[in-house]
């Protein structure tokens, strides 16, 4: 009897049991088969979007090579041609080999009665809710031969060590002598549509750094709101787990003290959010090595006297950030470091005023200003970003991948600024014996050059006007490319341009006693490459009529 008993005892907490992990598993198996059906989702997704964008360039790109292929001895004329390419179609449906149904659709419309076409290629990947679409479309000019002057960057031709190869649109005053400089009747509109291609590359602002959890508010240890960096630090020891730290820190105004502290390591990173405008003050060391980010929701100003900031990137790379949605300020010398890692200040500006402070970052944004007050020593392995840029202080240094301003880029000192990529700008002002150095210079609209200042260039100078205002040798030396400008070139006492390519004005070239004094004007070009293309010759830039020369626009 007994051993009945403890049988149907223990069958009862049999079932007990089997009924209660039968209601578990009632209860998570819809939230575990929607997380698997969620994640399987967004593989379809990523994978239906890619597909999608890669035969829809593949088509535009099949497109572009069979117009180059064109040969107007056996291809008969251009329309006919165009039209006769046999890769239009209106949908044709078929499946991957994992059954994804795919539409693609190569379409012309031709735009009036102009000789203008526009070439549609769109491809449509997957059904319901996962399908995706991606349409790229471009125009054509289906008659008109390309006969006037352009600039072709992918096409340069070599260009002899004669000197030979200097235009102007308009007229010439005082050139050195044994500088002959040739009339062109049509260069200025070519510069200025090269211009503005290169001023359409708007490299894009880094969106907010990714934050994997909810944050945690930042208490004490008498679980009161954290007001310093000790609290800061109890809290971020007293959280167990291997996932990051995020922790929420508000109402954070001021912070006057000593700190020497290192937080976070690559496999534990840390993340700070500081709510609110935050300001680190005090009148000895404040040193922070961080590994993770750190998110300011506001202003961040810095006012100690002696203050460091190293922020790490975690193992996976996805934290070692600075992150401020308004503007960064630092008042004294200041050393802030990112390990590869984006400092982004939203609506800026950034100013660096401190006598000897130190930058450095993967990458340098801001929608707003940037000013550099002091001497300072600023390295940007990427791109720096910003409104406009503006070095003051002799004997600073910027050392960058590349340089894109949506305003001015104005060095008032004797500066150097070593650029691997290209200087992309709106206006250019150098003062003060400066020394740049950049693969590309694009200047919209004026560069201005005082005093000895030099540019030294691997590649293009492109601007909309030159204005030299002193003596020396100011100028742009581009031994492996060619110097274009827009507008007028303006030289008041000595100037100097070296091509390897060619020197072309769209206005006029006046240089004012530019064969004069112990440093003469320097006018030089050949004996490199160039993109230029003139107008019914063979010369310079080679033939103007060439094959490809059908005008591909992008227009959606």
């Amino acid at each position: 009897m007994r051993y009945k008993l403890i049988a149907n005892e223990r069958g009862a907490a049999s079932l007990i049991y089997v009924l209660l992990v039968s209601m578990i598993l009632l209860i998570m198996t819809p939230a575990l088969l929607m997380a698997v059906s969620t994640d399987s989702t967004r593989i379809s997704t990523d994978r239906h979007t890619q597909l999608a964008t890669q035969l829809a360039t593949s088509g535009i790109e099949s497109f572009i090579a069979y117009l180059d292929k064109y040969n107007e001895t056996t291809d008969g004329g251009r329309e006919q041609y165009f039209n006769n390419y046999p890769g239009f179609i209106t949908g044709k449906t078929f499946e991957t080999p994992e059954g994804t149904p795919v539409v693609y659709k190569m379409e012309r419309a031709k735009q009036g009665t102009t000789p203008l076409y526009r070439v549609t290629s769109s491809v449509e990947v997957g059904t319901g809710a996962t399908k995706r679409t991606k349409t790229i479309t471009y125009s054509f000019d289906s008659e008109t031969v390309v006969t006037e002057t352009h600039i072709d960057p992918d096409n340069r031709v070599p260009v002899p060590s004669n000197n030979q190869n200097i235009y102007a649109q308009g007229q010439t005053t005082t050139p050195p002598p044994g500088v002959p400089i040739t009339s062109v009747p049509d260069i200025q509109y070519p510069i200025a549509e090269t211009i503005a291609e290169y001023r359409s590359e708007v490299p894009p602002a880094p969106g907010a750094p990714e934050v994997p959890s909810a944050p945690i508010p930042c208490k004490n240890l008498s679980n009161n709101p954290c007001k310093n960096f000790q609290d800061v630090k109890e809290q971020i020891q007293a959280l167990p787990g291997s996932d990051p730290i995020v922790l929420s820190i508000n109402n954070w105004e001021w912070y006057n003290g000593v700190l020497n502290e290192s937080w976070g390591t690559p496999q534990r990173p840390v993340i700070l959010i500081f709510s609110g405008n935050t300001t680190f003050g005090g009148g000895s060391l404040v040193k922070l090595n961080l590994t993770g980010s750190i998110i300011v929701q506001g202003s961040f100003t810095i006012n100690a006297t002696n203050f460091e900031l190293n922020i790490n990137k975690s193992a996976n790379g996805k934290y070692g950030d600075l992150y401020i949605t308004q503007s960064i300020t630092t008042e004294n010398k200041s050393k802030i470091n990112l390990t590869g890692g984006i400092m982004y200040a939203g609506t800026g500006p950034i100013t660096i005023k401190g006598d000897g402070s130190e930058l450095a970052a993967g990458y340098l944004y801001t929608n707003g200003n940037i000013e550099l007050a002091n001497r300072i020593s600023v390295t940007v392995n990427s791109l720096i970003r910003s409104n406009k840029f503006t070095i003051k202080a002799g004997s600073s240094t910027v050392t960058a991948g590349s340089i894109y301003t949506t305003d001015e880029f104005l060095i008032e000192n004797g500066v150097t600024v070593s650029v691997a990529g290209d200087i992309n700008v709106e206006n250019f002002e150098l003062k003060g014996n400066s020394t740049i150095y950049s693969n590309k210079l694009i200047v919209n609209q004026q560069l201005q050059l005082y005093n000895d200042t030099k540019i030294h260039l691997t590649s293009d100078a492109l601007v909309g006007s030159l204005q030299v205002h002193t003596n020396g040798q100011p100028g742009i030396s581009a031994p492996a490319g060619d110097i274009f400008v827009e507008n007028n070139v303006n030289a008041g006492n000595n100037i100097t341009l070296v091509a390897g390519g060619v020197i072309a004005a769209g206005g006029n070239i006046n240089i004012n006693n530019g064969h004069q004094g112990s440093t003469p004007s320097q006018i030089q070009s050949g004996g490199a490459t160039t993109s230029l293309v003139l107008s019914n010759s063979g010369g310079s830039g080679g033939t103007s009529t060439k094959s490809g020369a059908w005008k591909p626009k992008r227009s959606g």
